[in-house]
């Protein structure tokens, strides 16, 4: 996975303590990773928590990548799990941003 990426994930789990904000900056961290790799940012997407139960979903901030490098997910939940929050992968391509 890219380091520029990882260390801007290891950021947002130091610095950040809402969970909104840390599905935010996770989502315009990929789309900053899209830019450099001249990828479409319509290939990353956010729900809220009442947008991911509307669509049968859990109750909880969700980024999603699917153009992403193989298997994202997975490493990218254990550099991006804060003190006030965790990250889990549904797929390899997505995240639920939980309360911790």
């Amino acid at each position: 996975m890219d380091k520029k990426l990882i260390n801007e994930f290891t950021r947002i789990a130091k610095s950040i303590e809402s969970i909104e904000e840390a599905a935010k900056a996770t989502y315009e961290a990929l789309c900053q990773y899209c830019d450099r790799l001249e990828i479409q940012r319509s290939e990353v997407h956010i729900k809220t928590p009442e947008e991911c139960e509307k669509h049968g979903g859990g109750r909880c901030w969700y980024v999603c990548f699917e153009a992403g490098e193989y298997q994202w997910a997975l490493s990218a939940s254990f550099k991006l799990s804060g003190s006030h929050w965790y990250t889990e992968p549904f797929e390899s391509f997505d995240l639920c941003f939980e309360a911790a």
